[in-house]
């Protein structure tokens, strides 16, 4: 009979649970990357990225499934930083639920990640893919709280002019 590490190892080796894993451990470095300094979500991401590693490497892993996956975990986390208007989180999306269809080799039987997992790893990437794009649009709309950007547009009275600059 197996002993306890050898048991507790082979829950990593559930599709289901190394899929998990590597959702858990992705939107962990996301958030770790939205909000720096938070620790907890960076460490818990990192944790979880090496265990569903381990557990993937005893899996029959699609290749191309886990580069889509990557692929579109990628795409989200420029989402956050670059303005692309949600273009590249909806691409991230699409990439990231055709990576978790793919991810294991169809030819072996029993292998596979479960609808109902995807589709909640799915709703998780679109809420927060959704609330960077809501906060983007949010903060683009909004004057500036300071600073010479903050007296744009407003009315002002012009006390003397010379040479193209005034007071």
């Amino acid at each position: 009979a197996p002993g306890w590490r050898i048991s507790m190892l082979s829950i990593l080796a559930n599709p289901d649970v190394a899929y998990l894993l590597l959702t858990v451990g992705s939107v962990g470095l996301i958030a770790e990357m939205w909000l720096p300094g938070t620790v907890l979500p960076g460490l818990t991401g990192v944790i979880c990225l090496l265990l569903a590693f381990y557990g993937l490497q005893m899996l029959p892993v699609n290749l191309t499934g886990l580069a889509l996956l990557v692929l579109g975990l990628v795409l989200m986390v420029a989402e956050l930083f670059v303005a692309g208007f949600g273009v590249l989180g909806a691409g991230g999306i699409i990439a990231f639920v055709v990576g978790s269809i793919m991810l294991f080799q169809s030819d072996a039987p029993g292998f596979g990640v479960a609808w109902s997992l995807i589709v909640v790893a799915t709703g998780v990437m679109v809420a927060i893919v959704g609330a960077a794009v809501f906060m983007v649009v949010r903060h683009r709309w909004r004057l500036a709280a300071h600073g010479t950007e903050r007296l744009l547009h407003l009315p002002a009275e012009v006390l003397e002019w010379q040479g193209g600059r005034g007071w």
